[in-house]
């Protein structure tokens, strides 16, 4: 997967909803990879989507047009993992 974004030669913005603890694998991976991540709330997506659609209705390609509409338009959230920051700092904030 990254060697086929790296392959598209422009810039790359990955913008994704968290979905419970599913969507960390993913983010780990192309964070490491160096890639920009977004994060798009759950709550912010589906108001947008029935905003857009005129409908609460969900389905994954609704779903892409919506997180890509909020990428465009800067109302996403920089992706950072507060888990993995937490136990991190957690040595530290016991010594």
């Amino acid at each position: 997967m990254a060697g086929y974004l790296r392959g598209l030669r422009s810039s790359v913005l990955i913008g994704f909803e968290a979905t419970g603890n599913y969507h960390r694998p993913l983010a780990y991976f192309l964070h490491r990879q160096g890639f920009e991540l977004r994060l798009i709330p759950t709550l912010a997506l589906a108001r947008t989507r029935e905003a857009m659609h005129n409908s609460w209705d969900k389905s994954d390609p609704k779903d892409a047009q919506v997180i890509l509409h909020l990428l465009k338009t800067g109302l996403a959230q920089s992706w950072h993992d507060l888990i993995r920051e937490r136990l991190v700092r957690l040595p530290n904030d016991l010594a």
